[in-house]
């Protein structure tokens, strides 16, 4: 009996034992291949950026609104707008905001002087526009003031074969003002006090504003509700002028900047705005070029640290010809999401190695790390890179938005879709299979000859074609060094 129960009691502490090993093994076996794991489910073709992005990093614009605060009058007027040039999402929301600022005096404002940077024509002083030929529909020319201006020395007509400097501002200030008349107004080499002395005239009016357009910029600890504009507005024409025009008339400065709008409340079309998105488009190239944006957002938060990873495999596989494996304890989880990368090795401007994927098919910090080491002993470039050129060696990373499928019916209806300088290409063959990234464009600006070298990459005859032949469109996101 004593024997028997020994056994048993041995067996336990035997197969016990065993389990316990086996739960370590187990532990240490799932350590190791999270860290070491190359890829997650997720791709960096669908990166968002965090919720709080925009307002973490957002370019420090702002608008300058100048009050005449006399106690005559009931409420304070708007004499002065000084807007930031709408032309990306943030500066349009700042402008539309200020000129929103115009709607309570709508009834009062019958003459607006819009006055713009003209630094890209061909004049010098103060240039009076009449008209042009894509002027926005229910402008009005106040003639009257313009002819006045006119006869200033340094004021001429000037004839402009496009409005793109007014056409956004006219617009917004349509949405704000029900009725008014613009007098427009392009400045180039001219003087702060010249221009505020020229305008000095109209500002006093009660029925006229002055516009002054020009970029602004917010500096890092300016607050919104500061009442010095010089603390926040940086110096230029436009802030000189209206800094000269201000202390005259001893109006009272304000600050419209980003933060103050989406925190307003006043969401609406300033936080939605995205200008146009293409409606026109197809569904499949619209898939790209929302891979394309993910691919931006996701190298505004993590293109140092492919940077990083590419350098560290250039440097293991130039020094100790061994391949580097990006480890998930050094790296953020994000980084090991599937993704498709081109490198490219550059010395003195000379392509020196090369190697990319063209399917996400892992991790994208593993594929930076395998497509470098890769490069690095690419034999089709000579002569092969060494040691000695560490310094000179410049990385291009390429991250591809993924594939469309280009429809055709014959080769001269595929020339006439494929669009130069914007189009990477893939076309299959059978097992034959070529790449050209879309910066092939700047050396082959033909679309015949880009094909045609596509064709002879593939190990096609140039000359050769058939319906058969696959071809696929693709865009790219470029992480060069030094870019910042």
């Amino acid at each position: 009996m004593g024997l028997k129960f020994s056994a048993v009691y041995g067996n336990i502490i035997r197969w016990g034992t065993i389990g316990i090993a086996a739960v370590l093994l187990l532990i240490l076996n799932y350590c190791s291949l999270s860290e070491h794991l190359a890829s997650n489910n997720r791709y960096i073709t669908d990166y968002a950026l965090p919720d709080d992005y925009e307002e973490r990093n957002r370019p420090t614009v702002v608008a300058g609104l100048f009050y005449d605060l006399n106690k005559k009058q009931e409420q304070p007027v708007l004499k002065i707008l000084q807007v930031p040039v709408p032309e990306n999402q943030y500066a349009f929301r700042v402008a539309e905001e200020a000129y929103l600022s115009l709607k309570p005096d709508a009834g009062k404002i019958k003459n607006i002087i819009l006055v713009v940077s003209g630094a890209d024509l061909s004049f010098e002083g103060a240039g009076i526009i009449t008209g042009y030929a894509s002027m926005p529909e229910k402008t009005k020319i106040n003639r009257e003031i313009s002819a006045a201006l006119a006869k200033d020395k340094n004021f001429s007509s000037l004839e402009i074969e496009n409005g793109v400097l007014f056409d956004k501002h006219l617009r917004l200030l349509q949405k704000a003002l029900p009725s008014f008349k613009a007098v427009l107004i392009a400045v180039k080499g001219i003087s702060a006090k010249t221009l505020a002395k020229a305008l000095e005239p109209y500002v006093s009016r009660s029925d006229t504003v002055v516009v002054l357009a020009e970029g602004l910029a917010a500096g890092e600890s300016a607050e919104p509700d500061k009442t010095a504009h010089q603390t926040v507005l940086y110096d230029g024409l436009m802030t000189e002028t209206a800094s000269f025009l201000a202390e005259k008339y001893n109006y009272t400065p304000e600050v419209i900047d980003f933060v103050q709008t989406v925190r307003s409340g006043k969401k609406g079309v300033y936080w939605e705005w995205k200008g146009n998105t293409g409606e026109n488009k197809n569904n499949a190239e619209n898939r790209l070029i929302n891979n394309v944006e993910s691919l931006k957002n996701f190298k505004k938060i993590y293109a140092s640290d492919l940077q990083n990873i590419a350098e560290e495999a250039l440097n293991r596989a130039l020094f100790d010809a061994s391949d580097y494996k990006p480890s998930r304890k050094d790296y953020d989880d994000r980084l090991f999401d599937r993704g498709a990368a081109y490198i490219s090795l550059f010395v003195d401007g000379k392509l020196r190695g090369r190697s990319g994927s063209v399917v996400a098919a892992q991790g994208i910090a593993r594929n930076v790390a395998e497509n470098v080491y890769n490069a690095v002993f690419d034999k089709r470039e000579t002569p092969p890179l060494s040691p000695d050129e560490i310094k000179k060696i410049k990385i291009n990373i390429s991250l591809l938005s993924g594939f469309e499928k280009i429809p055709y019916k014959n080769e001269k209806d595929l020339l006439n879709k494929i669009v130069p300088g914007k189009d990477g290409l893939v076309i299959r063959s059978g097992n034959r299979q070529a790449v050209f990234l879309p910066s092939v464009w700047q050396k082959i600006a033909d679309r015949r000859e880009f094909l045609n070298q596509l064709k002879f990459k593939a190990g096609m005859n140039p000359n050769y074609w058939s319906n058969e032949i696959n071809v696929y469109r693709f865009y790219t996101v470029e992480i060069k060094e030094n870019e910042n």
